[in-house]
């Protein structure tokens, strides 16, 4: 792979010292968030249908907020006359000074869908470890 040893382990410290600062504010976080709103969705009974559908749904949510935030951030380095990146190679460019290809496009479609399809998985997931909710 060309990693030395040393670069093993700087990695290895940067993951430690993320794990310690980012898991607790992604704890926090979540049930800051995530917690009322699930507890508001609990209040009748859920469908398996319905929490497929909010997983899916959520995970859209977020897929389209970051394809929005690439694609400003493609589009402002379009725009810099001074710079040429390329991501990937051959047939399989994906993306041309921050403008994605025909081929770039059909990869983050293809990631996009997988995202959406396991927010829906881990939506079905949780209902089954939770339970239906509540009665009315």
């Amino acid at each position: 792979m060309g990693i030395g040893g040393g670069e093993v382990r700087q990695s290895a410290g940067v993951m430690i010292w993320a794990a310690v600062i980012g898991l607790p504010i992604a704890f926090a976080v979540s049930w800051l968030i995530a917690a009322p709103i699930l507890k508001r969705m609990m209040r009748s009974p859920i469908t398996w249908l319905r929490a497929a559908s909010s997983g899916a749904f959520v995970a859209f949510i977020i897929a389209l907020v970051s394809i929005v935030m690439g694609r400003l951030r493609g589009w402002m380095q379009s725009m810099n006359p001074d710079s040429f990146s390329q991501r990937g190679g051959g047939d399989r460019i994906q993306e041309v000074d921050g403008i994605l290809t025909t081929y770039g496009w059909l990869v983050l479609g293809q990631r996009t869908a997988v995202f959406v399809l396991a927010g829906a998985f881990i939506a079905i997931l949780i209902r089954a470890i939770i339970g239906p909710g509540r009665k009315p």
